[in-house]
């Protein structure tokens, strides 16, 4: 039980840094609504689009592998306690990834609002 949910703590940040690294390096060509960065400010035009998912993918990249080497080492001393209490741990944990994935998307928009103006073209 432990290796599993030990196991399934890892997977967003390694998600975060192999999707951002792709992101960053090979940022979705067309602007569409299945892959990608996607708000109303980047997908405005190609360079918004480009810009964000670049930057999102930088952001993803450090971000996820600070949260798996903090993950890894906040798991450790959990794995010497009961199965519920690293249970209650894992889904904290969760949860700490998950409002670092959404409050990533604050720099991005900040960096889209300096970048590009706010008029539509």
């Amino acid at each position: 039980m432990k290796v599993s949910l030990y196991l399934t703590d890892l997977l967003i940040p390694v998600i975060m840094v192999f999707a951002g690294y792709l992101m960053h390096k090979h940022p979705p060509k067309n602007i569409n609504w299945v892959v990608g960065y996607r708000t109303a400010r980047s997908m405005r035009n190609t360079d918004t689009w480009v810009f964000a998912n670049k930057k999102i993918g930088e952001i993803w990249v450090k971000a996820g592998a600070i949260a798996l080497i903090a993950s890894i080492a906040v798991q450790i001393p959990f794995l010497f306690l009961s199965v519920d209490a690293f249970a209650i741990m894992s889904v904290v944990l969760l949860f700490a990834q998950m409002a670092v994935l959404l409050i990533s998307i604050i720099p991005v928009e900040r960096a889209l609002k300096k970048e590009f103006s706010d008029k539509k073209e």
